[in-house]
């Protein structure tokens, strides 16, 4: 998989040196924070760690009118944790992306599609798998200083591994999917600096991972053993799950071609009466040509 992603960074830098006109590209690198690394529900289980993000992401539109831009991109990245190395990974993937515009004019709403595959493969090879997404929405300029959009979301992770621990229960625990609603507004405080709140909420699988929990385990209808955090540790899929998630984000702009960005975000998950909280934060610094 390393090596997957190492290749997919070169056919796009490569790509992009061949026709510096068509592709756009960007390089970011970003330190994160997570409070919840688990996703646990018992104090003793919650741990934390920080990480760092390198990503290199390039698209190039393949039909481009007066009101319709069809484009295809391609991405590559790799994550380094702290302490969980386990959860080091590299992911490799494409897109491609429909944006319509309802007229001519800066403060006309759009309308915008979006579906990805991303190959993700870790340190720890029981997290294996395939990322699938797919995006509907839309936007519009609310005035000259304050944009405004909606949408809705479908995830789909896919294992690659199969390792059941528990007799008549499914052993890739780490298959999870789910639907979302969000919303977010961006204002142009000055000519540098955008604000940015979002909220959203999304029903489906979560996949937390604990000691033995009795609880969960009713509830869960897969599991398997998650060594990342510890022998005693199991990743449980349970369905069901409601998460209601809110971020806040400033971004200044250093230059024509780069920015800073801090975020905040916050999220809580509820399946009956299993619950928890996480809160990450990070610092991205984003090239863009």
């Amino acid at each position: 998989m390393w090596r997957a992603a190492l290749g997919t960074v070169l056919a796009v830098a490569a790509c992009a040196a061949q026709a510096q006109a068509q592709w756009s590209f960007d390089l970011g690198a970003e330190r994160i924070y997570d409070d919840n690394l688990p996703r646990a529900q018992s104090a003793a289980d919650i741990v934390s760690d920080s990480a760092t993000r390198f990503s290199l992401a390039a698209s190039r539109p393949l039909y481009a009118g007066s009101l319709t831009t069809l484009s295809a991109g391609a991405e590559a990245r790799l994550v380094l944790y702290d302490r969980f190395h386990g959860l080091s990974h590299t992911a490799a993937g494409g897109s491609f992306s429909l944006r319509h515009k309802l007229g001519l004019g800066r403060s006309v709403p759009w309308l915008e599609g979006r579906v990805s595959a991303v190959r993700e493969g870790y340190r720890e090879s029981l997290r294996d798998g395939d990322r699938f997404g797919a995006q509907l929405g839309g936007g519009w300029r609310a005035s000259d200083a304050l944009l405004l959009g909606a949408g809705w979301r479908w995830d789909r992770f896919i294992s690659r591994n199969n390792l059941p621990s528990v007799p008549g229960l499914d052993g890739t625990s780490f298959d999870a999917q789910g639907r979302s609603l969000y919303a977010r507004a961006a204002l142009d405080a000055t000519d540098r600096l955008q604000l940015s709140v979002g909220v959203a909420v999304r029903r489906g699988d979560v996949v937390p991972s604990t000691r033995r929990n009795l609880a969960i385990f009713r509830a869960s209808n897969g599991i398997s053993p998650d060594p990342v955090f510890g022998s005693d540790y199991f990743t449980y899929r349970i369905s069901g799950a409601t998460t209601h998630s809110a971020s806040l984000g400033a971004s200044w702009a250093l230059d024509d071609h780069s920015s800073l960005s801090a975020t905040l975000a916050g999220d809580r998950t509820q399946a009956g009466t299993l619950k928890y909280d996480g809160l990450t934060a990070g610092i991205h610094y984003l090239y863009r040509h």
